[in-house]
């Protein structure tokens, strides 16, 4: 999973697996982990289990961060408390076809160091 540097406040992580992208849609870190304009590839694991929401099933993914594979002196450590966005895509189907929502979700509770 590589993290591209875009700046001081707008890392971004894409999700990736060998051979394809894995099109999630993009979690901006809102801290710089990344030198600018560089990418770090991060080992990651990815689930998917299925909730049961109001009645309905719903497919939960998640993402968890592993040891970095490679970063090529481009890694950062950011002291700033920060709440990640994610920027879903609508790229994701529902088993009906109905498409994702694009509306952006802002990481909940009080902001953090997240790596």
């Amino acid at each position: 999973m590589p993290g591209l540097g875009l700046g001081s406040n707008g890392d971004t992580l894409d999700i990736q697996r060998p051979g394809s992208t894995v099109n999630l849609g993009s979690v901006n870190t809102k801290s710089d982990f990344a030198k600018n304009g560089r990418t770090i590839t991060v080992n990651a694991t990815m689930t998917a289990t299925t909730v049961t929401v109001g009645g309905v099933s719903r497919t939960v993914v998640t993402v968890t961060l592993g040891s970095t594979a490679s970063s090529n002196g481009s890694l950062l450590t950011s002291f700033t408390a920060a709440a990640m966005v994610w920027s879903p895509t609508s790229s994701v189907t529902s088993s009906a076809g109905v498409a994702s929502s694009t509306v952006p979700a802002t990481e909940t509770g009080t902001p953090d160091r997240d790596f």
